[in-house]
């Protein structure tokens, strides 16, 4: 494919902006090449954008990866882990909320994988909750932010959500 020859060039050539600057170039001007794999350009945009250190660009392509993440599940996930890893977590919650109401209809992904996805969700919610309630029980579990930030994904029932906050106890 073009694209990844052209990022593996800029990146040889310490080029990685300019890799960029394509990528947006054929988004504007020929939208019917660049769409059909825009997850596979985002990714590497991303890519670009964490080893350049340029946060500011981050949430943009973030967004703009949750919008087209259905259409390439795996790639989405591997991207999102690739963000945790490098300590972006925060832009983990807004890409799973946008990208949610496509991968729960999608018929791109399968059953289990949208069942993965929501879990992911869920624990993604939690873990951002915990971090601002550091002192958190599994009596807290009627926390209405909580609750609704978590039946965002699916109905969770009082004892797994008061079992997964305990837990967090335990590791």
């Amino acid at each position: 494919m073009v694209a990844a020859l052209l990022f593996d060039d800029t990146f040889d050539h310490g080029e990685r902006e300019r890799f960029d600057q394509l990528m947006e170039m054929l988004k504007q001007k020929r939208p019917d090449y660049y769409a059909p794999s825009g997850i596979k350009f985002i990714s590497m945009e991303i890519n670009n954008a964490l080893v350049e250190g340029r946060a500011e660009s981050l949430s943009v392509l973030v967004h703009e990866l949750a919008e087209v993440g259905e259409s390439d599940i795996d790639r989405f996930n591997r991207t999102l882990s690739q963000l945790a890893y490098h300590g972006r977590p925060y832009l983990l919650l807004d890409a799973r909320r946008t990208a949610w109401p496509k991968v729960r209809d999608s018929r791109n992904v399968v059953v289990w994988g949208i069942d993965e996805f929501a879990g992911r969700g869920i624990y993604t919610e939690l873990f951002e909750w915990l971090e601002g309630h550091p002192y958190a029980d599994e009596r807290d579990v009627e926390d209405t932010q909580l609750r609704e930030r978590i039946l965002f994904y699916s109905g969770v029932d009082r004892e797994d959500l008061g079992d997964a906050i305990a837990r967090r106890k335990c590791g």
